[in-house]
């Protein structure tokens, strides 16, 4: 009621002061809120893959990354991150993911043909989260140290100033998979100890996981050499492959068939789908 009885025709006010339908109206906006989120997370996620679910460091960790007058990042990692051919990232995770990686995680490196494997961006992610002069010990594939997975993980951080300070190169894992596995310990920041590699003392390790030598800059591609070598087709799965009689098929339904249907020999040893 206004001032001498006459009705305003305002809403009633709830206990919080808001209106009676303020509360529905909140939820609701909040309800959208999380209906887009959850699209736009899942967009282009293969069909079959679970949810995907975020993970937020500073809000699982504030007291690492929010805590005022203090260093953000941790002091320590330990860490076995998952391994994963680049080129099954696409088939397995889709587009968004893969690209959501390479430009906020990798820095919109790419490499040279896109293989770097999962792990080189977990690498890359222990270093973001780490404090200046923190340390990080993880379990990589052996690849780590080589072609673009090392492009992408290891010559990126001693490129952001980290430095290994002990590796085991190539390694058999320890449980029942049949796989080598690399042992690389890390500073972010500069490193005044011992250098130990293959449990030899060393006096520094590349991101090759060598010794250093006299250059230490990236072998260059040699163009004499183009075109001399390919790696052929890369099956990303059995939904390229065609069985003799379906292929003939094609061939006689329409002749123009014969530019995209091409014999191959080789022996499937992915997922079936």
């Amino acid at each position: 009621m206004g001032e001498g009885g006459q009705d305003t025709g305002s809403a009633p006010l709830s206990r919080s002061g808001r209106g009676a339908g303020g509360e529905g109206e909140r939820e609701n906006k909040l309800r959208q809120i999380r209906e887009k989120a959850q699209r736009m997370l899942n967009a282009g996620k293969p069909e079959g893959q679970p949810t995907r679910e975020p993970f937020h460091w500073a809000l699982e960790f504030p007291e690492v990354f929010l805590e005022e007058d203090a260093p953000k990042g941790f002091s320590a990692i330990v860490g076995n991150p998952p391994f994963m051919g680049g080129l099954k990232l696409f088939d397995q995770f889709g587009r968004e993911y893969r690209d959501f990686v390479i430009d906020k995680v990798a820095n919109g490196v790419r490499g040279n043909r896109g293989t770097a494997d999962l792990c080189s961006y977990f690498f890359l992610e222990a270093q973001r989260i780490s404090k200046k002069n923190g340390h990080y010990g993880l379990v990589a594939t052996n690849t780590i140290a080589q072609g673009d997975t090392r492009r992408i993980g290891l010559d990126q951080q001693f490129e952001n100033g980290c430095q290994i300070y002990r590796a085991i190169p190539s390694r058999p894992w320890p449980g029942t998979a049949a796989i080598e596995v690399a042992y690389v310990w890390e500073r972010f920041g500069t490193w005044r100890g011992d250098f130990t590699l293959n449990n030899s003392s060393v006096e520094g390790i590349t991101p090759y996981l060598t010794v250093p030598g006299k250059t230490q800059k990236n072998p260059e591609r040699l163009a004499l050499n183009k075109n001399i070598g390919f790696i052929g087709s890369y099956v990303l799965g059995m939904g390229f492959v065609l069985e003799q009689q379906e292929s003939e098929s094609l061939l006689a339904k329409n002749s123009k068939n014969k530019d995209v249907i091409f014999p191959s020999l080789f022996k499937w040893t992915g997922p079936q789908y």
